[in-house]
């Protein structure tokens, strides 16, 4: 049987399609990577980066001729559907109806589809919440969601096309965005491990209904097989929990020391919703199996090990280069011509045969005049600002910093450049550099490491940066060497994802590696303390 799940790049999504692939299912995903990232892609799954919107999904599925469809694309910002309706409406409704269109006309049997328990009802009327409770969502996202569920009602009632509607809780666990507006767990949990201040929105009693996401996905199993026709299923414990419970028991995990600090109550949120799943017990077999205190500590184990240390998609390459290529006066073209061949391999062979050799001949004849500017190098801040230039040029970026660092590892120097413009020497915003993860990164490790769209993966970035700059960036780092240590780093970004390549990251060694030949000449550091 074969399987398109939309969204299947996000958070929940992901592992939906990882649990089908488990069980033999043959699995296409559709994403638009706006949320989802490829890090969270099961490698055996066919995947297509594609909006579902787009009219082009028709040929997804001509392609493909799924037997099931399982929905999770989405915009699934409650906030954001209060600020932007239509847009929320334009994804969630019209989105969908372009999906279950597709669906209909290539004889799907199936779809399964993921809305929302948590904001479906509105303020509940009773609790626990039951599939039969009142339908009366107080924010857009929660309308906009039960929508689509009056349009697969009504495509099995004309088409036959039949449905199986989870209608989710709170999910949390593994691969929520800790930088998002959604998911207060992830939030948490990754404000505690920074060290930063935790906000919680109103008095922090507002109570939700916490489910484990691999309990989610394994709904999704279940109903692929079980129950008869089509249904509406509550996900959900049965149990509500309060934020300032979440917050507690977080910060007994984490070992957390601050107190949170309030913000004001966000429009639109419901002040108290839990679920019972008793029908979806009942009816396919689904019940919520993880204690919430073991799922917490499973969130956090997971951001500790997978999201805050080492970026996603690093390629580490050594710039300890041998001084065989040239001496310490200076190096022969041929010599650093071998050294850049050495350092960028078959790409560098392939650029030179095409229509790119009068690059790389003059990315090599200005590596080379830097290599002789070295041998009796002006001032250190003019070394600096030529050594960024040059690793700029040689890439084509167009923002980027070079930091001098001290035996303690503080900034001792160093150059800023945004957008063509020096920044020159500020030591605070050389400091926020190196903080902002991967300059510190390859400081720690000693190692280059390229990021090629850090929207694939952006937990390696503080907020504060985040929010200043996006997160769809190219990212490259690579250490500067000297007495065998790390002295510094050279870091450069470009605002449009994908422009760094594995060639790139091998330019930049190469002139990494002959700051390193020249040593002290090249940067000089004095002693901490």
């Amino acid at each position: 049987m074969k399987i398109l799940v939309t969204g299947g790049a996000g958070f929940i999504g992901s592992h939906v399609v990882d649990l089908y692939i488990e069980h033999g299912y043959e699995v296409v995903v559709v994403d638009d990577l706006s949320t989802g990232r490829l890090s969270n892609l099961n490698l055996a799954a066919t995947f297509y980066q594609l909006d579902i919107r787009n009219p082009q999904l028709e040929e997804v599925f001509v392609n493909e001729r799924p037997d099931i469809v399982n929905h999770h694309a989405a915009q699934m910002d409650v906030r954001r559907s209060v600020a932007e309706p239509l847009f929320d409406a334009d994804v969630n409704i019209l989105g969908s109806l372009n999906l279950i269109e597709c669906a209909r006309r290539h004889q799907v049997k199936r779809v399964v589809y993921s809305s929302t328990g948590g904001a479906v009802y509105g303020e509940p009327e009773y609790l626990p919440c039951d599939e039969a409770h009142p339908i009366n969502p107080i924010c857009q996202y929660g309308a906009s969601k039960h929508t689509v569920e009056h349009y697969l009602f009504m495509y099995q009632q004309n088409y036959g096309l039949e449905y199986s509607i989870l209608r989710y809780p709170n999910v949390y666990g593994p691969r929520q965005d800790p930088y998002g507006e959604a998911g207060v767990v992830a939030i948490f949990t990754g404000q505690m491990l920074a060290g930063e201040e935790v906000v919680i929105n109103g008095d922090g009693e507002q109570q939700r209904d916490f489910v484990y996401v691999a309990d989610c996905a394994q709904a999704n199993l279940l109903a692929l097989t079980s129950g008869d026709g089509s249904g509406i299923y509550n996900l959900g414990s049965g149990r509500g929990t309060t934020i300032n419970e979440i917050f507690t028991t977080l910060q007994t995990i984490t070992r957390y020391e601050k107190d949170p600090m309030h913000a004001p109550p966000k429009l639109g949120e419901t002040r108290r919703i839990y679920l019972t799943a008793e029908k979806a017990q009942r009816e396919i077999g689904w019940s919520a199996t993880t204690a919430l205190e073991k799922g917490l500590a499973q969130t956090v184990d997971y951001f500790r090990t997978s999201e805050r240390l080492t970026p996603v998609r690093l390629t580490p390459t050594s710039i300890q280069v041998e001084a065989r290529a040239g001496g310490t006066d200076g190096h022969s073209q041929d010599a650093l011509s071998q050294l850049v061949g050495e350092s960028t391999g078959k790409a560098t062979e392939t650029s030179r045969g095409g229509s790119d050799t009068n690059q790389f001949t003059d990315t090599l004849d200005q590596i080379y005049a830097f290599s002789h500017e070295l041998v009796n190098p002006p001032d250190q801040n003019a070394t600096l600002q030529r050594l960024l230039e040059l690793a700029l040029g040689s890439v084509g970026a167009v923002s980027g910093s070079v930091l001098v660092l001290d035996e303690d590892r503080r900034i001792h120097d160093g150059a800023l450049m945004y957008s063509g413009q020096s920044d020159g020497y500020d030591p605070q915003q050389l400091e926020d550099t190196l903080d902002r993860g991967l300059a510190g990164w390859v400081v720690e490790h000693g190692q280059a490491a390229l990021i090629p769209n850090t929207c694939e993966d952006s937990r390696w970035l503080q907020r504060s940066w985040e929010a200043d700059y996006g997160s769809s960036r190219s990212v490259i780092s690579v250490p500067l060497m000297a007495r065998d240590r790390v002295v510094g780093v050279l870091t450069l970004a470009h605002s449009e994802p994908g422009r760094f390549t594995e060639k790139d990251l091998a330019l930049l060694v190469t002139i990494a590696g002959v700051v390193y030949l020249k040593g002290e000449k090249a940067i000089s550091v004095q002693p901490s303390g």
